[in-house]
């Protein structure tokens, strides 16, 4: 497996092209050796997406999913003000004695296949809806049930354990 992506992710200028670019320089590890988590792999998914349906991953995420499940309170765009009914994400400064402040930086468009969508409860209701009914809404299939199953499966080891065993959940 790869290292953690470091400083070639989050907070970096790179587009999305060139942070998967910049994938073949990270140190590999043996198989299954450690564990390091990592997000850059979403970007090169979203790229995926990009070259196989021909739209861009924030098109493709909006028809495909926010639109296709009414979620019209949701955006991939992290830039467009349509989810006004959003809460602020909150970081701690003093752990011990509980002092926050609001994290103000915006999550970087580039790196948004990674956990670029912002969306309301009453939106992600309906996503879990969509889990929960195998894929299915309204008649309509979404996302074939046999991949809906694959979701929930375990697919990494924490430590001695396979997540489902209760361990840290790496699904």
């Amino acid at each position: 497996g790869l290292s953690s992506e470091g400083l070639i992710y989050m907070g970096s200028e790179f587009d999305r092209n060139e942070t998967v670019k910049r994938l073949r320089d990270m140190p590999i590890l043996n198989f299954r050796s450690s564990f390091a988590y990592s997000n850059i792999h979403y970007n090169a998914l979203g790229l995926i997406i990009e070259k196989v349906s021909g739209l861009s991953w924030e098109k493709f995420i909006q028809i495909k999913v926010l639109d296709a499940l009414d979620m019209h309170s949701s955006t991939s765009d992290t830039e467009d003000p349509k989810t006004f009914n959003t809460v602020t994400p909150h970081r701690f400064l003093d752990y011990e004695n509980g002092q926050i402040k609001p994290v103000t930086s915006v999550f970087p468009q580039s790196n948004a296949p990674a956990g670029g969508i912002r969306s309301t409860s009453s939106d992600i209701s309906k996503y879990i809806k969509l889990l929960l009914n195998n894929g299915i809404i309204n008649s309509d299939t979404i996302i074939q049930p046999k991949t809906i199953k694959e979701f929930w499966e375990p697919h990494n080891r924490s430590g001695e354990y396979w997540t489902r065993e209760g361990s840290f959940s790496a699904y």
